[in-house]
């Protein structure tokens, strides 16, 4: 039951986030034949896998397979592999390429690049590096855009004429009162010290963590993977929650315990 609950959570992943931003004619096109024609040949995914140049082997290294050929053992699993590509000549073109190479593959991977490697969130309509969605280097890493139309608009900006009609930091003040003709900006927040911190360190400042129910055979269930995907497309990391980097007082399923964040330690110095 969790391995199907796994992959309805990454098809969701992929309807979520990639549905209507890639063209997916050419992946169905080059892969689609091919994994249905080796299953139904009964080919083991080790087979497919290697077919397609989505796994390889290391020169110099011992070869990983992970399922025994199921149709005949006394047939290596390379000759499974030319098989394979002899039924199907059109992807020879796709072998001698690397996966990120091959068209509606080679999209995915840049989306990945953003996101892992150079650390942009996945959606970033207004290019100003925050964005609304919260895992995938979103708003549990550096708070959440409230304008995701404007890039003038997003946390940590400077307010413009006190904030009195646009909320331009996302900080949740906005307006004017009336009583003092005053900003709540100005009124809340121009009395308060400016306190910053510097941290080294990606991952170990937004405090990686993996659930104690994954590693534990007695409490893995259904439930322990509730998260599975929002855990996965933030890294393994809890930055909303972490001691350095966290915004957010709040529990979480698969963390015992609430968090306490640097932010409310410097609002209490602050006043």
């Amino acid at each position: 039951m969790i391995s199907k609950h796994i992959v309805k959570l990454l098809s969701t992943f992929w309807v979520r986030f990639l549905n209507g931003k890639l063209e997916k004619t050419n992946e169905i096109i080059y892969l689609g034949p091919v994994i249905i024609a080796g299953f139904l040949n009964k080919d083991t995914p080790d087979v497919i896998c290697h077919t397609l140049k989505i796994c390889t082997d290391d020169a110099g290294q011992p070869k990983c397979r992970l399922f025994s050929p199921k149709n005949s053992s006394s047939i290596p699993v390379s000759q499974h592999e030319a098989d394979l590509r002899f039924r199907h000549p059109s992807i020879f073109a796709v072998t001698d390429s690397k996966i990120c190479e091959i068209p509606g593959i080679k999209e995915i991977c840049k989306i990945l690049e953003n996101v892992f490697n150079s650390h942009v969130p996945l959606v970033d309509i207004d290019g100003d590096r925050f964005g609304t969605e919260s895992s995938l280097r979103g708003s549990s890493w550096r708070g959440k855009d409230c304008d995701d139309l404007s890039s003038k608009v997003r946390p940590g900006a400077r307010s413009v004429n006190g904030d009195v009609a646009v909320d331009q930091n996302c900080n949740g003040i906005v307006g004017m009162d009336s009583t003092t003709g005053h900003s709540y900006e100005q009124q809340f927040c121009n009395d308060s010290k400016r306190i910053g911190l510097a941290v080294l360190g990606d991952s170990i400042s937004a405090h990686f963590h993996l659930p104690e129910q994954w590693l534990d055979a007695r409490q893995m269930s259904v439930a322990a993977f509730e998260h599975l995907l929002f855990i996965l497309e933030n890294e393994m990391d809890w930055p909303q929650l972490s001691a350095t980097t966290g915004h957010l007082n709040i529990t979480w399923p698969n963390i015992e315990g609430s968090s306490k964040i640097i932010l409310e330690v410097f609002f209490l110095i602050s006043f």
